[in-house]
């Protein structure tokens, strides 16, 4: 098809071929993180968090309800048994842990967009219900809305999410393409109203992040994968958003107050075709700032055979350069970061 765009690859030395218009629903080839994580991420989260209160009654809100250990101290996995890609956990001010998901097709043939679970002891998890009844307007008929990062600040729970697909976009000129989303609401369980600037025509609202044009290439509709957005504030309340993937790279730019908009050019801080899942916390040493930047690389779905991980580099500044243990800046091929697990 005109409109391919082949991307090289050299793991197990073949070549695999990417679309660079919008995606189907599924995620067949690049599903970051498969429901497998939902199992790695919560029982982590129970073995460590669990002895802890929710910040609710610390903060004087809503009185949270009591955490409760399963009856005879064990637990069975999978904690949820539907499919739960991409899972995004945040303690709520009402006392509750909230997870949300990337959209998918659940057994028995239902489709649900970013489904939303809770629960008071990580173990027991109730569904609460869709984030959306229906893709946002400027959102691709056939996208799949994938990868949501939760956040509270502002009195307000902000969800970013990405869009595989989206509508021709007056104000941006696209004719297509993945854009990053956000959403705002008063609790985790929704509603949640979608809070991105009017994208021009009839649109109301439109994507955080729009679709990012190819820059090496004529066909006007190639565009970069953007996908996977991650929040971080710094000590000095200054917000950032990190996103992308293979096809194009992971990028942050500096966000406004709000957490509504981006501002500034995206600065690269990840090789064109190597990372996704980005995401950065902050940890000083001797009294100096470090930024660790943790991203997934190689390829997530080859069952047994995966060679996907999560690397570590490390930066001064939010924006980078991230470098490998042997000083190599992580947008270089050179870049050899540390494995932290596979």
């Amino acid at each position: 098809m005109k409109n391919d765009v082949t991307v090289e690859r050299r793991w197990a030395g073949r070549k695999e071929r990417h679309m660079s218009k919008p995606f189907s629903v599924s995620r067949p080839l690049l599903l970051r993180r498969s429901v497998y994580v939902v199992i790695i991420l919560l029982v982590t989260l129970l073995l460590f968090l669990a002895p802890t209160r929710a910040n609710a009654t610390t903060r004087g809100q809503v009185t949270s309800p009591s955490l409760h250990a399963a009856s005879d101290s064990t637990y069975t996995n999978p904690i949820i048994a539907q499919t739960t890609p991409d899972p995004a956990i945040i303690n709520a001010l009402d006392g509750y842990y909230y997870v949300i998901a990337s959209s998918d097709f659940w057994q028995g043939g239902s489709y649900h967009l970013l489904p939303i679970y809770r629960s008071t002891d990580l173990v027991h998890w109730t569904f609460v219900g869709d984030s959306f009844s229906a893709r946002p307007a400027w959102v691709a008929s056939d996208a799949g809305l994938w990868a949501p990062d939760l956040q509270y600040y502002n009195h307000k729970y902000y969800m970013y999410y990405t869009a595989s697909g989206t509508n021709p976009l007056p104000k941006y000129g696209t004719n297509g393409g993945s854009a990053i989303g956000v959403a705002t609401a008063d609790s985790p369980a929704g509603p949640w109203t979608d809070a991105g600037d009017a994208a021009g025509g009839s649109y109301q609202h439109g994507p955080l992040v729009p679709p990012r044009s190819c820059v090496f290439n004529t066909d006007p509709n190639c565009y970069y994968w953007t996908f996977d957005p991650a929040e971080f504030t710094d000590q000095d309340g200054q917000k950032y958003l990190y996103y992308g993937s293979y096809f194009g790279g992971t990028v942050v730019q500096k966000m406004t107050n709000d957490g509504l908009h981006v501002v500034g050019t995206p600065i690269q801080v990840g090789h064109w075709d190597r990372y996704e899942g980005t995401y950065v916390v902050r940890h000083d040493v001797n009294g100096h700032p470090y930024y660790y930047n943790f991203s997934s690389s190689a390829n997530c779905c080859l069952g047994p055979n995966t060679a996907y991980s999560v690397v570590v580099n490390r930066a001064t500044s939010p924006l980078g350069p991230f470098i490998d243990q042997n000083g190599f800046p992580m947008e270089r091929p050179e870049a050899q970061p540390v494995p932290t697990t596979r």
